[in-house]
């Protein structure tokens, strides 16, 4: 009889990673797999945005309502995580400043700007001279921007490196290079997965976490969207204490001397790869908001694959059709900032169906 509390779950990203720690905090037996280096995907690439109000659509109020809750459990999350690594990771609180750069950008900046106000978004209405005010770096072409209160940023890769830490303090089988080819399950239950070297895993719960690459293992509504980031050193005059963004980029200053300058939305598939299309399109955004990172130094160029939803809604939850089959992907840019949500919210629903 298999053991009701192994689980195997495909994918180590940031939300792979994230469900096996709190699983294993449960006294789950989980073992992930993962066709690369655990955490060296997508969620590694990322800037570490925490940012519920700016990565919402007008409209998008379940999303909305998703990300403010995951935002206000980081701090529960984060203090799990330094009892199980004793690692310290600290939350940026900031302000988002989304600039227009033209008249075209100005009038949908105010358009969206009204009907955010009306939903009760944290957010101020900024012209030119008071935007300049605020974050003197800005370029001569800024011609108005809104200010979002309550969003911060976080050091992503120390959080994956913490993650990859506490899962194997716990217990957690890491199983890199290894390629699942296929969910094995009988009579509509999960039986395990298959592995691409022909290895059966024995496992009483699946959990798909493989970011674009879901869709692979199960039919999901679920594409891969390219961006690419550039990561610039830079002097402490240079270093803005707002996220700053535009229709086209962002740029996020980090504690190590570092600015992230992203990202592209390619729809190219696995299209894989950093293209000088993709560089000069950030640099030269980049250089229209911030004249000055003309003097910063490339230290990093590099690309991931969002996994974006068609309804832009990340897929939590268990299979309609598959007993004990369970899915958490679809983020598309809200990954790092979505985590404690999937995590506890997966966790639990798959610990209650043991009881």
């Amino acid at each position: 009889m298999r053991d009701k509390k192994v689980i195997a779950i495909i994918g180590a990203g940031i939300i792979g990673l994230s469900i096996a720690w709190q699983l294993a905090r449960k006294g789950a037996k989980v073992s992930l797999f993962d066709q690369n280096i655990a955490g060296k995907g997508t969620s590694w690439v990322g800037a570490g945005m925490l940012a519920p109000f700016t990565e919402c659509h007008i409209n998008d109020k379940q999303l909305l309502a998703m990300n403010k809750a995951s935002l206000k459990l980081y701090e529960q999350f984060l203090e799990e995580l330094e009892i199980d690594t004793n690692i310290k990771i600290a939350i940026n609180h900031a302000q988002t400043l989304f600039i227009a750069l033209s008249d075209e950008q100005k009038a949908w900046l105010r358009h969206t700007y009204i009907h955010k106000q009306a939903m009760g978004y944290p957010v101020t209405w900024l012209n030119t001279n008071e935007t300049r005010a605020i974050e003197p770096l800005l370029g001569p072409k800024i011609l108005a921007s809104i200010l979002f209160q309550n969003e911060a940023e976080i050091n992503n890769r120390l959080l994956i490196s913490a993650m990859i830490q506490a899962v194997k303090n716990l217990g957690v089988t890491l199983n890199e290079f290894q390629t699942v080819s296929a969910i094995t399950f009988t009579n509509g239950e999960v039986t395990g997965i298959q592995l691409e070297t022909g290895q059966h895993f024995a496992a009483r719960h699946v959990v798909v976490a493989a970011g674009a690459w879901s869709p692979d293992l199960h039919p999901l509504p679920i594409r891969p969207i390219k961006g690419q980031i550039l990561t610039l050193k830079i002097q402490k005059k240079l270093r803005s204490k707002l996220m700053i963004r535009s229709n086209r980029a962002y740029l996020v200053s980090k504690d190590d001397g570092t600015l992230r300058l992203g990202a592209t939305s390619e729809d190219v598939g696995f299209e894989q790869g950093c293209t000088v299309e993709g560089c000069w399109e950030l640099l030269d955004e980049g250089r229209k908001i911030i004249p000055l990172i003309d003097k910063a130094c490339i230290e990093e160029f590099s690309w991931g694959f969002r996994p974006v939803s068609e309804d832009a809604l990340p897929v939590i939850c268990p299979s309609k059709s598959i007993k004990n089959l369970h899915f958490a992907c679809g983020h598309g840019r809200g990954g790092i900032l979505q985590t404690p949500y999937t995590a506890y919210k997966l966790t639990n629903e798959i610990m209650n169906s043991m009881d």
